[in-house]
């Protein structure tokens, strides 16, 4: 997926919630080509979460699991939801508008222990019952919505 599809996608979670791959962007475009009144709350929510994700993540994320697309679309949304609430996504605690030392700190953990998981599973390794679902989600069919939900809610849940 190129940056300008993935922004898309991530942009449309912001406005509408997590959707499935198989949804095209391009009936958003058509929606929102003639009027987009929401555009500079979604533009801000978006630089919020990028900046928050640099934030927590100084050397970048090119050294996880995560510096994959599907994955990061996940990360992305965590973010999203615990800073401002993301349509459609059930997860308490959405919209608290930053996050602490600590929950960044948390945060960044858990991504890199899910990241070493991942790896794991990659090389054979065994992950753990516990762990299964995330990694067939972070393995296959990555850009459906039960897998994106999946991944969404391991991060957030054992991250906040």
């Amino acid at each position: 997926m190129n940056e300008v599809e993935l922004t898309s996608e991530l942009m449309i979670s912001l406005i509408e919630g997590m959707q499935d791959k198989k949804k095209s962007i391009d009936s958003f475009y058509m929606k929102y080509d003639s009027d987009y009144p929401m555009r500079k709350d979604v533009e801000r929510k978006f630089k919020r979460v990028i900046d928050e994700i640099n934030s927590i993540f100084p050397e970048s994320i090119k050294g996880t699991q995560f510096r994959r697309t599907p994955l990061f679309y996940s990360l992305f949304l965590a973010i999203a939801h615990r800073l401002f609430g993301v349509p459609n996504v059930n997860l308490a605690g959405g919209g608290v508008k930053s996050l602490s030392s600590p929950e960044r700190e948390k945060f960044k953990t858990t991504i890199e222990s899910l990241s070493n998981i991942i790896t794991d599973a990659r090389a054979d390794e065994p992950v753990g019952g516990h762990n299964t679902a995330f990694v067939t989600a972070s393995l296959s069919q990555t850009d459906n919505i039960r897998p994106r939900q999946t991944r969404l809610r391991t991060i957030y849940n054992r991250a906040f």
